[in-house]
C-alpha cells in the first residue's frame, strides 16, 4: 500500500480547511442532499463528502451506514487531493497504490471502483473531496466526471456560505450583547446619577428650603418686616425650583432615544429567559415607536418588577407579554400560575411601585385575577 505524498503547502491547506469549522460537525442536509445525486447519477451505492485532516479522513456525509472518519494512510482521497482533476481507480486491484490497502481487501465490502474530484477552496487548496465508490468495477462517462467536478463546485460554495452565515451569527449576537450592555449601563448610570441627585437634593436644595422656612417664620413675627421676608423666602423658593429643574436635566440617557421600545423589551426578555424559570413570550403589534426617555425607563421598570414578582408566585410555567403600539402603549402581562385574590394582587402591584409609576406616566392599570389560566396585568399609558 502506498501512503499518499503530504501536498507541499500542507500547512496552509489545513489553515485553510480549519477556517471553515466544519470538523466534526453535525449532519447537514444540505451536504446530504450532493451525496445522494452524486450516487445517483454515477450509479454508485457509495458516495461520500471527505476532508483530509492531519491524520485522519472526515466524512461530513456519506450515503452508506459507515463510520464518521478512518486513518490518512489508508485514504483514497489522500490521493485524490493531489491532483487537480478527478481522480478515477477503475478496479483498486490493479493499481499499485491500492491493490493491497485495507479497503480493497475488506471481505464484506470490498472497494473496486472510486471516483474523487477535490474540493477546493477559493483560495485554491484541495481541502477534501465528493467520491463515489462501487464494490465492482466501473468507469464513469464524460458527463458523469462533469457531474462530480460542478457537485464538488457547489460543496465549496455551500462551504463559504456557511462560514458566511456564521459570521453573520456571531456579529448579531456581538450586536445584541452590546445592546445589552449599552442599556443596562444607561440605566445603571441614571440609576447612579439619581443617587447623586439625591444626594445634591439632601445637602443644598435642602439647606434653601429651611432659609426658606425661616423667613417664613419670621414673616408671621414681625409685621413691620413681613413683606421683605416673604419676599426673601420667595427668591429662595425660586432657586430651589431652578436647582430642581438644572439637576433634573443632568438625566439625559442620550442613547435610550435610539432604541424603540420595543427592541428595549425584547432584549430583555431573552435575558430574563436565561434567570426564570418559567417561559416568556414575547408578542409585539403595531408601528415602531421611540418614547420620551422618562416613559422608556418606566415601561421597562414596570416589566421588570411584574417578572420578580412572579418569580415568587408558585406554578408559573409561561408568562405571555403583549406589546401594543399606537397612539399609546398597551403592555398585557399574562401568567398561568395560581389564581390570586385580587386583594392580594393588588398589594403586590403597590409594593412592587408599579402603581405609582403608572399614575405619574399618566396611563392605566388593570388588574384580572382567578381567570380560567391565571392572571392578566394590563397597563395603557399614552406616548
Amino acid at each position: 500500500m502506498l501512503i499518499a505524498q503530504l501536498p507541499t503547502d500542507e500547512e496552509l491547506r489545513l489553515q485553510d480547511l480549519f477556517s471553515y469549522d466544519i470538523l466534526d460537525s453535525e449532519s447537514e442536509k444540505e451536504f446530504n442532499d450532493l451525496v445522494e445525486l452524486a450516487g445517483q447519477i454515477c450509479h454508485c451505492p457509495m458516495s461520500m463528502i471527505t476532508f483530509i485532516e492531519r491524520d485522519r479522513q472526515w466524512f461530513k456525509a456519506r450515503l452508506d451506514p459507515g463510520p464518521r472518519e478512518t486513518t490518512r494512510d489508508e485514504a483514497f482521497c489522500a490521493h485524490a487531493i493531489l491532483q487537480s482533476d478527478v481522480m478515477i481507480v477503475e478496479d483498486a486491484r490493479l493499481d499499485e497504490r491500492f491493490h493491497d490497502n485495507p479497503n480493497t481487501l475488506d471481505p464484506t465490502s470490498p472497494v473496486r471502483f472510486y471516483a474523487g474530484a477535490p474540493i477546493v477552496s477559493p483560495t485554491g487548496y484541495n481541502l477534501g473531496t465528493l467520491c463515489v465508490i462501487h464494490n465492482e468495477p466501473r468507469k464513469l462517462t464524460v458527463e458523469q466526471e462533469r457531474a462530480l467536478e460542478i457537485l464538488s463546485a457547489q460543496i465549496t460554495r455551500l462551504l463559504e456560505l456557511r462560514a458566511k452565515n456564521k459570521r453573520i451569527r456571531n456579529r448579531a449576537e456581538q450586536i445584541i450583547d452590546l445592546k445589552d450592555k449599552t442599556v443596562n449601563a444607561v440605566l445603571a448610570d441614571q440609576d447612579q446619577q439619581q443617587q447623586q441627585i439625591a444626594e445634591q437634593l439632601h445637602e443644598q436644595i435642602a439647606q434653601e428650603a429651611a432659609a426658606c422656612k425661616l423667613f417664613i417664620r419670621m414673616a408671621e413675627d414681625s409685621e413691620e418686616q413681613r413683606s421683605d421676608y416673604l419676599h426673601t423666602a420667595n427668591t429662595y423658593l425660586e432657586q430651589i425650583i431652578n436647582d430642581l429643574r438644572k439637576l433634573s436635566n443632568k438625566i439625559n440617557p442620550s442613547v435610550l432615544l435610539s432604541i424603540p421600545v420595543e427592541d428595549l423589551l425584547i432584549d430583555h426578555v431573552r435575558k430574563l429567559n436565561e434567570e426564570v424559570s418559567f417561559e416568556l413570550k414575547l408578542k409585539v403589534t403595531g408601528s415602531s415607536v421611540a418614547l420620551p426617555v422618562e416613559k422608556t425607563v418606566m415601561l421597562f421598570r414596570i416589566f421588570e418588577k411584574w417578572v420578580q414578582v412572579l418569580k415568587k408566585r408558585s406554578a408559573v410555567q409561561q408568562v405571555n407579554i403583549h406589546l401594543v403600539l399606537t397612539d399609546r402603549i398597551e403592555l398585557a402581562v399574562e401568567d398561568d400560575g395560581e389564581k390570586k385574590d385580587f386583594s392580594v394582587a393588588e398589594k403586590e402591584i403597590v409594593a412592587a411601585g408599579i402603581d405609582a409609576r403608572v399614575r405619574k406616566a399618566g396611563g392605566t392599570i388593570k388588574l384580572v385575577t382567578g381567570i380560567s389560566n391565571g392572571n392578566i396585568l394590563s397597563i395603557e399609558i399614552p406616548v
